[in-house]
């Protein structure tokens, strides 16, 4: 006894459109996550971190500008970290030595600062007195 049931195909195309409605909201709500940032602002000295929503599971870049302490002297870290699906992919962050801030900066770099500063005044008066 085979009992075949006949489906009207009125039925037939609800049931089969059912299936696809619900992959293309799936879709839908995938992409809310993919294209609109959450912003959010980091306290320590300025980070701001765009990310996906859900945690920044998906991406999540941070520009940064955060106090770092080296040896007890406070400096800028600035730079763009990109990380997608956990993975980093781009990082150009740095500690800023030369940005004048009111933090104590390292006697050590200072000197060498001036050093290096000395050193490109004394080029400069060079070629002022070669030209003349």
């Amino acid at each position: 006894m085979n009992h075949k049931v006949k489906l009207d195909k009125s039925l037939k195309r609800k049931y089969l459109l059912k299936p696809t409605i619900i992959s293309l909201t799936i879709i839908a709500v995938l992409l809310i996550f993919l294209l609109f940032p959450r912003k959010s602002g980091l306290k320590d000295g300025g980070t701001v971190v765009y990310e996906s929503f859900g945690f920044g599971a998906i991406y999540r870049v941070e520009d940064r500008h955060r106090i770092s302490n080296e040896g007890g002297y406070g400096y800028y870290e600035v730079g763009k970290v990109i990380t997608v699906f956990g993975f980093e992919i781009y990082n150009n962050a740095h500690i800023d030595y030369e940005t004048k801030s009111q933090l104590n900066h390292s006697p050590e770099v200072m000197e060498n600062q001036r050093i290096i500063d000395e050193y490109f005044d004394s080029l400069e008066r060079d070629s002022q007195t070669s030209d003349e």
